[in-house]
């Protein structure tokens, strides 16, 4: 899989390739891919990806900051620090609510588009070592964010004692990730991708935080991505004891098979066979006359499109809202990324949603495509076909 968004005028050969391979390992649970290539080759200053173009995400931060200000009596005596705070879609919030807060985001384009708003920004990429130097200036958090990231870390160890270090004694940490047991039952094999390096459960998570000098309190279970966990954590000596949301979900892994790899047992057989039933079916509408496109130039959908060998010959384009992608090509497959103005002016007969997880807010934006009898495509986790009447069926008949 590549690491970028390639220009058309980018010659095939200079697209950067790298293995893909999952393992699980049998002392720890951890499951993590074998090839990870070095963060600063994949978040570099060509990286694109803006929160803040997804409504969903913007509601969800939203509703996350007032909760946690509220639950946990957060003012403008209190310290908010996000870990990958992206464009500043989160942390906007809690400067609204008077509440002091900056990020800690190494990609350049937003941290740039985070100080436009007015979001502090660090660019760099967190670590150990940063957060003993922010100590040293004296800045340590009441509250720590760090929503989707820890997948993307190759030091697990060296980040989650940065998040020790920079932490209150009596501070908390809300962390969440795509939750392992949601992709292997969905088969969210599109989430499987060297920006993740790791794949998690809460079984292999709590001895890496007891580890750490953090014990985490409290886990629960939230829609976003497909299937996300968040923990909360703190300082093991000013930590309660684990809440009852902590051992049912660890009782609930074992009796699945985490720790004794049985979960993982069919995956790869599962996977291939889906793969082959969204090419064949995609693949079958387009040798009907169908005319083909997509939205969504998202990271998961690289891998589905990659995977299922669809490229431009299958595919005429694909609809993306963030301009950084605009003109450029999805690696691998090299479909044209387009703005939405081409949807108008040659709208396809089916409209495939890369971003699954975000089907509901896509299709409520493109009622104009459906109204003008467009159909939608969401491939996972069950391939359906949704018409202009909100119709669903399981596949082309």
């Amino acid at each position: 899989m590549t690491a970028c968004f390639p220009k058309p005028s980018d010659p095939v050969e200079a697209e950067t390739l790298f293995e893909m391979e999952l393992m699980s390992c049998r002392q720890c649970t951890l499951v993590q891919i074998r090839d990870t290539p070095s963060p600063a080759v994949i978040f570099d200053e060509n990286y694109p990806y803006f929160s803040s173009v997804s409504q969903t995400l913007l509601d969800a931060s939203r509703d996350f900051s007032e909760n946690i200000v509220a639950q946990y009596g957060l003012s403008e005596r209190s310290q908010v620090i996000e870990i990958a705070s992206n464009d500043g879609y989160l942390l906007q919030n809690f400067l609204r609510m008077g509440i002091p807060a900056f990020g800690v985001e190494p990609t350049p384009m937003a941290a740039a588009k985070a100080r436009d708003i007015g979001v502090p920004t660090i660019q760099d990429f967190f670590s150990e070592n940063l957060a003993k130097a922010l100590v040293d200036e004296g800045q340590q958090a009441d509250l720590i964010v760090a929503n989707n990231v820890l997948a993307h870390v190759p030091d697990l160890n060296g980040f989650v004692s940065g998040i020790r270090h920079l932490l209150k004694a009596d501070g908390i940490a809300s962390l969440d990730f795509g939750y392992l047991i949601d992709l292997l039952e969905k088969l969210a094999f599109d989430t499987i991708y060297h920006e993740h390096h790791c794949y998690f459960s809460l079984t292999a998570l709590i001895p890496l935080f007891e580890r750490n000098g953090l014990e985490i309190f409290h886990a629960e279970t939230i829609v976003a991505q497909g299937g996300s966990l968040r923990i909360f954590a703190k300082h093991q000596s000013s930590s309660p004891k684990q809440a009852e949301s902590v051992r049912d979900r660890l009782v609930f892994e074992a009796e699945l098979g985490v720790a004794d790899g049985r979960l993982l047992n069919d995956f790869s057989s599962r996977v291939i066979e889906l793969v082959s039933q969204i090419s064949t079916r995609l693949r079958q509408l387009k040798a009907d006359g169908a005319k083909l496109a997509c939205y969504g130039a998202a990271a998961k959908g690289a891998m589905l499109l990659n995977a299922a060998k669809l490229d431009a010959a299958v595919l005429d384009y694909i609809v993306d809202q963030n301009t950084e992608k605009q003109g450029r090509l999805m690696p691998g497959v090299r479909i044209p990324i387009v703005s939405r103005d081409v949807l108008e002016s040659h709208p396809p007969d089916y409209l495939i949603i890369l971003p699954w997880n975000l089907a509901d807010e896509i299709m409520s934006q493109q009622k104009d495509f459906a109204a003008a009898g467009g159909q939608f495509i969401i491939p996972l986790p069950q391939f359906r076909i949704v018409d202009g009447a909100g119709i669903d069926r399981l596949g082309p008949v």
